[in-house]
Order: structure tokens, then C-alpha cells, then sequence
């Protein structure tokens, strides 16, 4: 093997690693392979090597295809404090509980982002599977910590309107799509001439002009270098120290040229909940399962070897309603009626008698416990609990997105996307489902009871001022 076919490998290999995720098991990774729909893949299921922290994930293997992730909550927050513990929301089997780490708002000293790790007061309290995930929810948590208690409910329900927020995903999507188109063919001709041209040259009867390859491989870099920096400038001003790293990486490693416009997509999408990022990148079919399992597993979750009490699970409480009433909105901006979803499954066959609530799966015997979720299962004809009333969304907050610069009007767009982006077109509501239940935009329109009508236009009056400036 000779020097270029090694360097060439080299290359190949540290290609298809950057294409790798590592996600926490909570988390799910989007993948489409062109320029399609993506398919949601859940971390603890469809890891190849996978441990208690997280699994390895393949993304797009060509620049063709794009990819990201995104990840729930790794904790839950009220007015009065913060908890590790997280009852659900994700649809996975393994749950990373930890009642014992539990702290007030007033006993928080300092909130640190170490990496991927969350530290309050010098110790570990959660992790996440970006560095960039966890300086953006650090700054939230610092600003909740300095907001009066009194103020505080208000900013939890406005953080977490814009992390489930569909319409503002949707707009961060369009408008990643449509600035790195050229991004995309600049890393698309790396990609050729490291994989394509190269080999071909080097195979061929002619001999090799090593300079002029070297040119243009030159050309090709500085030219996905400036523009990536032009971009990320515009999508991510206040990200200098990102882009100064990602711009040094590529100019040592062509596999991170090829991957450029995934990069940017990776960052921008992964600060909003997975059932939103769903609605919006994945088919209507797809997006619509994912919203089953993830509210299915928030309203039932799994059985805890060990459940928290006193203020964990009083805060644990406030989080999960007030975060399902907002998955349930976001369910209904994507065009999906959250009824028709989670009702109870038919069954499959004449042998089963009974069900999980929480996975659907089907049972022989009623008198059991499903084997999955260790729930107790409901018979066929029988009404299943009656789900707890949820406190209503509040019609003041304006929900406003994680990202700074994208979430400009939460207003929800045309359902139909355009034939050039990647992002799928939400499923047409049944004519039983609600209206989307996104919450309105403060200051606008007229306030509620007030009425705007117009005075009645009077044209003796007019011609009366019109000759009195006449005689004047």
C-alpha cells in the first residue's frame, strides 16, 4: 500500500468518525441519508455500543444527508428548586434517576459548565450530550436562579415554551436549510475529490500532477473555511470560541470539511425537546410515533426502583404537568390531534386480554405485570385512569427559543415545505382535533373585550373644512 492509499484511508476513517453521535441514552438522533425526511433513532435502542452513559450512533454517511440530535430535560425545575430526577418524556427503557441530588434556588452557590457535565456548587448534577447544550442550559439555570420567586414560574413556562416549541424548530430548520446550501456543495466537492478524484488519478494511467492537486485542494478548503465562518457568524454570533475551534479542526482534518453544514445543524437543533425536532425533520408517520411513546411514557412512566420524596418530588410533580401540557401543544401545532394518538390500543388477536398503558404491549393474562415496564395492565374494555387535569398553559408568556437569533415570531408557517429543505411537511389535523395551541404573541391585537370599530365617515362634515380654508 502505498503513502496516498494510506493517507487516503486515514481519511476515509476519521470520515465515517465524524459522522458518529454520542448521545445520552435520553436522547434521539435524526438521521435522513439525502436530501429527504429524517428517520428518529432512540440512543438505548439503536446504539452499536452502548453503557450506562450513552451509545454510539451512525449519522448521514454522505454530505448529501444531514443529521442531529436532541435530548429531553436532564432534570426537572419548579419555583422552589432544581432535581435530577426526571419521571419521563423520553421514550427509552433505562432511567437515569437520582432523587438524592435535590437543591433550592437559595442554596445554589454557583452553576458550572464542565464540558458535557452540569456542576451546582462544585458537584456534579447532570449531564448532556453537547458542550453547547449544557452552557445554554447553564445560562438558564443561572437566570432562574437570580429571578425573584415570585417571577420565577413565569420564566420556567417561557423556557420551556421555546424548548417545545414546533413553529420555532421549524423556522430554525428553513433557515439552516437556506444558508448552507452553498456550504453543502463546497463540502459535497471535498468530499468528491478526496473519494472520487483522488482515487481515480491515482489508479489512471496518467501520471499525477501532485501540485495542481494540492491546489486545488487548497482552493476547495479556504473556500468551505470562509464561507462556514460567514455562516455560523450570522446563525451563531455569540458563538466565537465554537467557531474558532470547528474552523482550526478543519483546517487539519478534511473529514471535518465534509462535515461542515452537519456541524451547524448539530448545534442549532439540539437546544429544543426531541418530540418538537420530530414534528418538524421526520414524515408525519414517524413524527407521530415518537409523540405517542414520548407523551405515553411521560403520563406513565416507568416503575423506579426508587422514587423521590419531600421537595424532589414535589418539584418533580409541577415539572411533569406543566412539561406535558406543552408536549401536548407541540403535538398540536405539528397536526397531530394528542387523543387520537394515545388512545387505547385494539387487539391484536383473540388470545390477548390485556395491555401495557404505557408500551401498548399485549398480554394473555390480565392478572400480570408487563414485563417491560413493570405497570400493571389494563383488560380490553376497560376504561384506563382517567389522566390528572393539567394546570393551563399561560396565555401571557410568549414562549422565545434557546437559540438567540432564529426565534423571532413563533407564528406557525405554511404546512407545506418547500421541495429544496429537507424538512417534512406536518400531518393535516382530523376535523376533531383542537386548533394548534401555540401560545399568542404578547402586545399584539386588541385587548380581550375591547372592540376597534371605525367612526363613520361623514361628507357634509368634509366639505364644510374644505370651504372654510377656501374663504380663509
Amino acid at each position: 500500500m502505498s503513502d496516498v492509499e494510506q493517507i487516503l484511508l486515514v481519511v476515509g476513517f476519521f470520515y465515517l468518525i465524524e459522522g458518529l453521535y454520542w448521545a445520552r441514552l435520553t436522547g434521539v438522533v435524526f438521521v435522513a441519508q439525502c436530501f429527504n425526511s429524517a428517520r428518529p433513532k432512540v440512543a438505548v435502542r439503536h446504539s452499536w455500543l452502548v453503557n450506562e452513559s450513552g451509545g454510539l450512533l451512525f449519522g448521514n454517511l454522505l454530505p448529501l444527508g444531514w443529521s442531529t440530535a436532541a435530548q429531553p430535560l436532564p432534570f426537572a425545575i419548579s419555583p422552589i428548586g432544581i432535581t435530577a430526577f426526571v419521571r419521563g418524556g423520553y421514550p427509552d427503557d433505562i432511567r437515569d434517576a437520582r432523587p438524592d441530588r435535590c437543591i433550592r434556588w437559595d442554596e445554589i452557590q454557583s452553576i458550572e459548565a464542565d464540558t458535557i457535565r452540569i456542576r451546582i456548587n462544585g458537584r456534579l448534577f447532570a449531564t448532556v450530550g453537547s458542550p453547547t447544550l449544557a452552557k445554554l442550559l447553564v445560562a438558564h439555570l443561572e437566570q432562574l436562579r437570580i429571578t425573584p420567586e415570585a417571577e420565577r414560574e413565569a420564566r420556567i413556562q417561557e423556557f420551556l415554551g421555546g424548548f417545545c416549541s414546533v413553529p420555532i424548530v421549524r423556522q430554525k430548520a428553513r433557515e439552516l436549510w437556506r444558508e448552507t446550501r452553498f456550504l453543502r456543495i463546497l463540502a459535497l466537492s471535498m468530499f468528491v475529490f478526496g473519494f472520487v478524484v483522488i482515487p481515480i488519478r491515482i489508479y489512471g494511467k496518467d501520471s499525477i500532477n501532485w501540485l495542481q492537486m494540492a491546489w486545488v485542494y487548497l482552493a476547495i478548503l479556504l473556500a468551505t473555511m470562509l464561507e462556514f465562518f460567514i455562516v455560523h457568524r450570522r446563525l451563531r454570533r455569540k458563538h466565537g470560541a465554537d467557531r474558532s475551534k470547528q474552523l482550526w479542526t478543519m483546517l487539519i482534518s478534511p473529514a471535518d470539511t465534509m462535515h461542515a453544514a452537519d456541524h451547524l445543524m448539530r448545534e442549532v437543533l439540539e437546544e429544543s425537546h426531541p418530540l418538537a425536532v420530530g414534528a418538524v425533520a421526520c414524515r408525519p408517520a414517524a413524527a407521530a410515533e415518537l409523540a405517542r411513546q414520548i407523551l405515553l411514557d411521560l403520563r406513565h412512566p416507568r416503575a423506579q426502583v426508587e422514587a423521590p420524596s419531600g421537595d424532589a418530588a414535589e418539584i418533580e410533580q409541577w415539572y411533569s404537568t406543566r412539561l406535558e401540557g406543552w408536549l401536548l401543544a407541540a403535538t398540536r401545532d405539528a397536526g397531530h390531534d394528542p387523543a387520537t394518538l394515545l388512545t387505547p390500543p385494539a387487539k391484536s388477536d383473540s388470545q390477548t386480554v390485556a395491555y401495557c398503558e404505557r408500551c401498548w404491549g399485549q398480554y394473555v393474562q390480565a392478572d400480570a405485570r408487563c414485563t417491560r415496564c413493570e405497570r400493571r395492565l389494563i383488560p380490553f374494555g376497560e376504561t384506563p385512569p382517567t389522566a390528572p387535569e393539567l394546570p393551563p398553559i399561560p396565555a401571557s408568556i410568549q414562549p422565545s427559543a434557546p437559540a438567540p437569533a432564529s426565534a423571532a415570531d413563533p407564528k406557525p408557517e405554511p404546512k407545506s415545505a418547500p421541495e429544496s429543505s429537507p424538512v417534512a411537511a406536518p400531518a393535516s389535523a382530523s376535523p376533531s382535533a383542537p386548533a394548534p395551541a401555540s401560545p399568542p404573541t404578547v402586545g399584539s391585537g386588541t385587548a380581550a373585550g375591547s372592540s376597534a370599530t371605525a367612526a363613520p365617515h361623514n361628507p357634509n362634515k368634509s366639505n364644510k373644512s374644505k370651504k372654510k380654508k377656501k374663504n380663509r
